[in-house]
């Protein structure tokens, strides 16, 4: 059966590569092509699993576009015109988390601005209802290209290596593990995970401690293809100031941070712990409360991920800065990018979008800029006393 597979994926490969190589043939330009700043040049499609090999992650997938790899400081500076009645499928992981739902408003909002049609799918954190919509929308040939935020990086695989069989592109916006898409929306994580260290060392000097003492570092306890790049950026700073000892405790849920956190706090009796990082919102969360309920306001606080509660506490003063990017930015580089390349340009294999660092200076314009239409910080604040 693996033997099966290998030759199928290398199949898709050669029919998706060769697809690609007739893009290249097309010298019409990007209509934002001036937005790019290039990592590596045009001309070639992008392994994934070169991203992933210095984090020890076996990765089997492929991004087929062979625009280069490229960086964006905002959302596009021009959107393209449609050359045809282009019908898109939005394919989100679920719409439950605030995040996941203005990534879903802002691709609607940009396709409704080009005068673009589209479908939507909430997998409502279920990969078995995003992988059988997609396959609907191939069986009844309604759609000319799918955005994909997968749930199960892995599962997501064969669909979309059917929408490559299918001569479907598609653009993904969290890298998969598996399967072939021609173009990514790409998180900076290892960046932002060195933002998040370095922002716990500048608090730490900025309140005149010495570099030492222990950090208490909360991940995910299951595979997630944002958490590689974030935990070496962050252990790559850590690993310069070698009397600071990382300790790392892993969970899902908000409550199991919490407690984990806390049991360390309670056996801190000496104040050994010094700063604290979450890798996402809910470990976040979880370790704030736990450092606020014990008056431990003393640890930096510092992380990766947003919601309105994050913001929030960051307001409060509880958490000191967590590291974001836009799903404004992202939403509508999706589009960009998948207009473009129904329209027959080139696109970039990989096009990494901004991060940026929010503190207690910045969050209520932060807020506002990431949460188009949810009001102000201020109102969340004054609905959610708790």
């Amino acid at each position: 059966m693996k033997k099966i597979f290998v030759i199928a994926l290398a199949v898709l490969m050669t029919m998706s590569i060769a697809a690609c190589a007739s893009e290249v043939a097309n010298t019409d330009t990007h209509s934002s092509a001036v937005d790019f700043v290039y990592n590596s040049p045009a001309g070639r499609p992008v392994n994934i699993a070169e991203f992933f090999q210095v984090y020890g992650l076996e990765v089997h997938s492929m991004i087929t576009s062979f625009g280069g790899d490229v960086t964006v400081a905002d959302r596009p500076s021009v959107m393209p015109a449609p050359n045809s009645d282009y019908v898109l499928g939005l394919a989100i992981h679920n719409t439950t988390d605030i995040v996941g739902r203005t990534i879903f408003e802002q691709m609607q909002k940009a396709c409704d601005e080009i005068g673009v049609r589209y479908l939507l799918n909430d997998a409502a954190a279920d990969q078995n209802i995003q992988n059988a919509a997609i396959e609907q929308w191939i069986l009844t040939n309604r759609v000319d290209g799918v955005i994909v935020y997968p749930r199960n990086y892995s599962a997501v695989g064969p669909a979309l290596n059917e929408l490559t069989s299918a001569g479907i592109p598609s653009v993904v916006g969290i890298t998969p593990l598996q399967g072939i898409s021609n173009a990514l929306t790409l998180i900076p994580n290892e960046e932002m995970g060195r933002a998040a260290a370095e922002y716990i060392i500048d608090g730490l000097k900025t309140a005149g401690k010495e570099l030492k003492g222990t950090v208490v570092m909360g991940t995910l306890n299951i595979i997630h293809s944002n958490v590689p790049g974030r935990v070496f950026g962050f252990y790559d700073v850590m690993n310069q100031y070698p009397e600071i000892e990382v300790i790392v405790i892993e969970a899902s849920a908000i409550d199991a941070f919490y407690s984990q956190m806390e049991s360390l706090i309670v056996r801190d009796r000496s104040n050994d712990i010094v700063g604290a990082f979450g890798l996402y919102s809910g470990a976040m969360l979880g370790m704030s409360q736990a450092i606020i309920s014990n008056d431990r306001t003393d640890i930096v606080m510092a992380g990766i991920d947003y919601d309105q509660k994050v913001m929030a506490d960051i307001k409060a003063g509880i958490i000191t800065a967590t590291i974001g990017h836009s799903p404004v930015v992202c939403g509508y580089w999706n589009v960009a990018n998948m207009v473009n390349m129904l329209n027959g340009v080139v696109v970039p294999a990989v096009t990494r979008v901004p991060y940026d660092i929010i503190t207690a200076d910045n969050v209520d314009a932060m807020y506002e800029l990431y949460f188009p239409g949810a009001g102000t910080l201020a109102e969340y604040i004054s609905a959610n006393p708790e």
